[in-house]
C-alpha cells in the first residue's frame, strides 16, 4: 500500500473519468430496466 501510487491514482483525470464511467453505467442501465 504505498500512499503516493494511490494519491496519483485518485487525481489522475483519466482514472477519474475511467472510475466514474464504470460506475454511471451499471446505475443507467439499472434505471434503464427499473423504469
Amino acid at each position: 500500500m504505498d500512499l503516493a501510487a494511490y494519491y496519483i491514482m485518485f487525481h489522475d483525470p483519466f482514472w477519474i473519468m475511467l472510475l466514474s464511467a464504470v460506475l454511471f453505467f451499471p446505475v443507467r442501465q439499472l434505471i434503464w430496466v427499473l423504469y
